[in-house]
């Protein structure tokens, strides 16, 4: 019997392949995105050793923007996944404008990763190679830009009907993160 999680993912993409798009490379609606990016982390081959416990993905706006982090919110609850490869999974929401503010909210959630909504604030996406490197912290966003700029390290988008992984080489080197080699055949990777 399959995983409930391995099902949704398959359902999601398989409602994305019957889904129209407006352009060649758009990011993805978050119900469909999110079980991508869950799916990818593990993929870490040091993703067991990123702590124990309760993975947290914290997703985090800026302030004044918590319209489209409840939205994040609201998809990652409905996707009604509790686990990442055996550890409990908790989505927690959060506020920040700067490396300070985001580092906060990092340490008081325990995250082990960061997601940062599609119209995050420059200043926002400025500090995520930040915690990315001293917090060692999977640092995540909707708009695959984020990775093109090298400010995170993850994305996915819609390119030509169908998902595109978007992975950033300098962060995963900066966090010492080593993912398959599945991940990388089907990935773009920005260098």
């Amino acid at each position: 019997m399959k995983p409930a999680w391995t099902i949704a993912v398959g359902l999601t993409l398989g409602a994305f392949a019957l889904a129209p798009c407006a352009r060649a490379e758009e990011p993805l609606e978050p119900q469909l995105a999110l079980p991508i990016l869950l799916r990818v982390l593990p993929y870490d081959r040091a993703f067991s050793t990123r702590g124990e416990g309760t993975f947290v993905v914290l997703i985090v706006a800026q302030p004044g923007a918590g319209g489209d982090r409840d939205a994040l919110l609201r998809a990652a609850e409905a996707l009604k996944v509790s686990s990442i490869q055996g550890r409990p999974l908790r989505f927690e929401a959060a506020e920040a404008h700067d490396v300070a503010s985001l580092r906060e909210a990092v340490r008081k959630a325990h995250a082990g990763a960061i997601l940062v909504p599609a119209r995050a604030s420059n200043e926002l996406l400025m500090a995520l190679p930040v915690i990315l490197d001293t917090e060692h912290t999977y640092t995540l966003a909707m708009d695959p830009s984020a990775v093109e700029r090298k400010l995170a390290l993850l994305s996915v988008s819609n390119r030509e009907g169908r998902p595109q992984i978007w992975l950033n080489i300098e962060s995963t080197r900066a966090m010492n993160a080593s993912f398959d080699s599945a991940i990388l055949r089907v990935a773009r990777l920005i260098q």
